[in-house]
């Protein structure tokens, strides 16, 4: 037996998961035709079960907050009464999944850590992207109104674009529907196009997108511009190749432009970083810092509490470089990411709200900004609300300029390490403006800790270790 680390296009739909359907989504993306070598750099190719491979162990590369982590498992996998627990495959020989959720679950400290999440987290953990997520539909609808030009940048540099509808009302499963689509199912995008089609009013603009059923099966949309649809005998098949209007396996599927926003939900683009394995015609600029909130210090909570908030980090952006399409204005995404969140979920310890605001800055302040400023300065922008979970990203179009990027708690003095990241269109950049403090007035002992140093050196003197520094 092997592991089958290049999987078919229909076996993701033979995964069976218990509460994280959240990392099969993100699984699906990655398997694609177009990203193989990232998933490949996830789960390398050079291990298996047969003679001169196995060794009782299997490797596999995440990315935690900033680098790439090797976590290496053994082939032990939970079952009850002989069949696999969590995710396995229709095919008895193929044990890559299974053993993919396991290391995933050990980065993170158990099966356990891993209930409930979202596909943007573990995305971002299988490629070291960042991923925004869309609503297309319904009273949460936060649909751009550039978003065709987004979804174009995107495929120019090879982002993973997932999609899908919702479940039914009533069903916690899929559902066909009588157009062909999938209800409570996931897809992903793989190409957008524009073309013109010739009638007796001139010609008319459309705009075509092609998405993927992971399946691989007809399972198709039945609509306008799907496979057997009479659109397609307006251009002859010489046109169509050039446009690079083709079908490259059962699954995928065009549509107008404008009937995928009316059928589809949902839509997350994972955007990858510049040293992601695969070509790029085009690449984001990209910056990293790690941070902290300190009670007392460097916490001051969102913008209401006045006399603490200016405390918070700070980030300055300097925004140069204008858009492609769009000379007058600077497009990039930020993220804001607090640390181990998951790993001390089970522990009962709860994420923070969190969030950023962000100023324009002037050069009539000294930076860091303090208090004054911030009495007499409104911010530009921010993220739309604070949320408690792991990661909030928000992609921001701005004009050319300097700003400061302040990350922040909802309530004041609540402490947190995190991660924030910067991702430029164009050769923009960014920096730390914070001053370093000469003196933290922390005491460094108490009784409580003195008993507890007596405790560690009289456990370490029982049980024959040499010192304490495990």
């Amino acid at each position: 037996m092997i592991i089958n680390l290049y999987c078919k296009h229909n076996l993701i739909v033979a995964f069976i998961l218990t509460g994280d359907c959240w990392v099969l989504a993100a699984v699906a993306c990655l398997t694609s035709p177009d990203h193989r070598e990232l998933f490949r750099r996830v789960m390398p190719a050079d291990q298996g079960f047969q003679d001169g491979w196995y060794a009782g162990l299997f490797r596999f590369n995440f990315w935690h907050f900033g680098k790439w982590v090797e976590v290496i498992v053994d082939d032990r996998l939970p079952t009850y009464r002989g069949e696999l627990m969590y995710v396995h495959s229709g095919q008895k020989n193929e044990f890559w999944a299974a053993l993919l959720e396991k290391a995933y679950a050990k980065l993170y400290g158990s099966y356990e850590a891993l209930k409930s999440g979202n596909v943007a987290d573990a995305l971002t953990d299988f490629t070291g992207g960042i991923t925004e997520g869309y609503v297309l539909r319904g009273p949460n609808a936060n649909v751009p109104r550039n978003i065709v030009n987004i979804l174009f940048k995107a495929l120019d540099r090879q982002s993973l674009i997932g999609c899908g509808i919702n479940p039914l009302k009533g069903s916690s499963g899929e559902s066909q529907l009588p157009n062909g689509l999938v209800a409570g199912h996931a897809y992903s995008i793989t190409d957008l196009r524009e073309i013109l089609l010739m009638s007796e009013k001139g010609q008319i603009p459309i705009t075509l997108i092609r998405v993927r059923n992971p399946w691989g099966i007809h399972v198709e949309w039945r609509g306008p511009w799907g496979d057997r649809s009479s659109e397609w005998n307006s251009i002859p098949a010489d046109e169509k190749e050039k446009m690079g209007l083709i079908f490259r396996d059962d699954g995928e599927f065009w549509m107008d432009f404008r009937d995928f926003l009316e059928n589809f939900d949902t839509v997350d683009v994972c955007n990858l970083t510049p040293d992601s394995p695969i070509d790029m015609p085009r690449q984001w600029h990209t910056s990293e810092y790690h941070g902290q909130w300190v009670k007392g210090f460097c916490a001051g909570g969102r913008p209401t509490f006045t006399d603490t908030f200016w405390t918070n980090p700070q980030y300055k952006v300097t925004l140069q470089d204008t858009d492609e399409d769009d000379d007058h204005v600077c497009s990039f995404i930020i993220q804001l990411m607090q640390k181990d969140s998951r790993k001390m979920k089970h522990k009962g310890q709860k994420l923070l709200y969190i969030g950023f605001v962000v100023y324009k800055y002037l050069k009539t302040y000294p930076l860091p900004l303090k208090k004054d400023f911030f009495d007499h300065n409104e911010r530009v922008a921010s993220i739309d609300y604070f949320i408690n979970s792991r990661e909030i990203i928000q992609r921001l179009v701005l004009g050319p300029g300097e700003y400061v990027v302040m990350p922040c708690t909802y309530e004041k003095n609540e402490e947190a390490r995190f991660y924030l990241r910067f991702f430029f269109e164009n050769k923009n950049s960014s920096e730390v403006v914070d001053e370093k403090p000469e003196k933290v007035d922390i005491p460094l002992s108490s009784p409580d800790t003195e008993k507890e140093e007596y405790f560690k050196r009289h456990f370490y003197s029982v049980a024959g270790e040499v010192g304490n520094d495990m």
